[in-house]
């Protein structure tokens, strides 16, 4: 919630040297471990971020590295918490799609335990928004709390992530 972690910018400094188009998936793995000292399982991870070089020899990255520098340049220039007051002045109804009455808009934001970004600060800010929000009994904004998810909350939380999920998928 406003700062990049500094590994993402390690990875993409990373990734960035290695030069493309590379052979293989291995060839990679390899490169990224032994030359580049990044861990195993980000290695492996970054394999799936490989298409088929347009020029037939080997494999490139599926993204453009400058457009991944410029968003970490610019990710702790964003004011989330902003951001979410805003969208909470403008607290609307629309059509539920089903024509059965109105919705609100919401915030729902899904807080992974083990990350250590969601600092005290962060929290207390985000409830202030939430307790501000009129009508108390029904706020725009959420927060959902994941204590045993990192940053794959998919993957150490799925269980709690797909509860989340139905019940924000649910109309009553």
């Amino acid at each position: 919630p406003g700062h990049a972690h500094a590994s993402v910018a390690d990875v993409v400094d990373k990734v960035s040297s290695v030069e493309m188009p590379i052979g293989s998936k291995k060839e990679l793995i390899s490169e990224l471990m032994e030359k580049r000292g990044v861990d195993e399982d980000i290695a492996l991870w970054m394999t799936t971020n490989l298409v088929k070089s347009p020029c037939g020899q080997g494999f490139d990255w599926t993204f453009d590295l400058d457009v991944a520098r410029g968003i970490l340049d610019d990710f702790p220039k964003q004011h989330f918490v902003e951001l979410a007051k805003d969208v909470g002045s403008k607290y609307v109804t629309y059509p539920d799609g089903l024509g059965s009455g109105m919705r609100k808009s919401k915030i729902e934001i899904v807080m992974a335990g083990k990350n250590k970004a969601w600092t005290p600060s962060v929290i207390e800010q985000l409830q202030g928004l939430r307790e501000s929000s009129l009508p108390s009994s029904d706020p725009f904004l959420n927060l959902h709390l994941l204590p045993d998810a990192g940053h794959n909350v998919h993957v150490d939380d799925l269980e709690g992530l797909m509860l989340l999920l139905e019940d924000g998928f649910r109309f009553s």
